[in-house]
């Protein structure tokens, strides 16, 4: 009987209590792809939205070298980046280069940039935290 009221007692703490999940795994579990809509492509006529060319693998396989993506570059005038969207910033050490990276981690200094294809391009993980001032703006759409 002890076991069996044990067992109930974990199955009812299991429903109440998140499990311990790295927001760098979080991430990764949000492989979405930025779809284009009607909308986007409105405010990119009306000049709200600015293109952006994809250059190199690291964000494979969501977004290829050579793809074009809409970039809303107010997107964090009123609101914070979240973890896992995708965004434009000018590289932390090379400053004329701008990257394309999906946010892993939003902390109080900056955000931690991670590329989806780690083989293919370098991150936070070799260059560190991006501080806001250097981020261009959201991707919301593929051209």
């Amino acid at each position: 009987m002890r076991d069996r009221d044990r067992d109930r007692d974990e199955d009812e703490r299991s429903k109440t209590t998140p499990p311990s999940i790295s927001p760098l795994y979080l991430c990764t579990l949000s492989l979405h792809s930025p779809k284009s809509s009607r909308k986007e492509l409105l405010l990119w006529l009306l000049r709200r939205r600015r293109r952006f060319r994809v250059v190199g693998e690291s964000m494979l396989p969501i977004l290829r070298a050579g793809d074009e993506v809409l970039l809303d570059e107010h997107a964090y005038d009123s609101a914070a980046p979240q973890a896992g969207e995708i965004v434009v910033a000018y590289h932390p050490e090379q400053p004329d280069l701008k990257i394309i990276k999906r946010v892993g981690v939003v902390l109080a200094n900056g955000l931690f940039l991670i590329s989806d294809n780690s083989s293919a391009g370098n991150d936070s993980r070799q260059f560190g935290v991006v501080k806001m001032e250097k981020i261009v703006g959201r991707v919301n759409g593929r051209f």
